[in-house]
């Protein structure tokens, strides 16, 4: 029994089709506000001592806007949203870092990033 090989024909390669620049489609605005006022009102309302959780502004979140029943979406929006509040000066954090943790509002002297200094004489 003699073997022979069978030579492959070498792959052609396919031609991509061009995308159509024709006009996009218009992206339709949400039926909620952005994300970092939806979590300023929601610490604002919850009021909790200690700071409030991402678990809990995400039930108020998901109880009081129209942001869909996807729960994984939003949590990740969310945790977008706490990070990007945090670093701009917003909240604060009471407890854990990242997206983690307790947070507050911020101070209103804090979030324009002024300090008020004590004017007095010094004598």
């Amino acid at each position: 029994m003699s073997e022979t090989e069978v030579a492959k024909a070498p792959a052609t390669p396919k031609a991509k089709g061009r995308k159509s620049t024709g006009a996009k489609k218009e992206k339709k605005p949400a039926n909620h506000p952005k994300y970092t006022e939806m979590v300023k009102k929601a610490v604002g309302a919850l009021k909790e001592r200690g700071g409030s959780s991402r678990q809990a502004i995400h039930k108020y979140i998901m109880a009081n806007f129209d942001v869909g029943k996807d729960s994984k979406v939003v949590n990740t929006h969310l945790k977008l949203a706490l990070k990007r509040a945090v670093e701009t000066g917003l909240l604060k954090h009471a407890k854990g870092t990242g997206a983690s943790g307790s947070f507050r509002l911020a101070d209103k002297a804090g979030a324009s990033g002024e300090k008020k200094t004590k004017e007095g004489s010094r004598s």
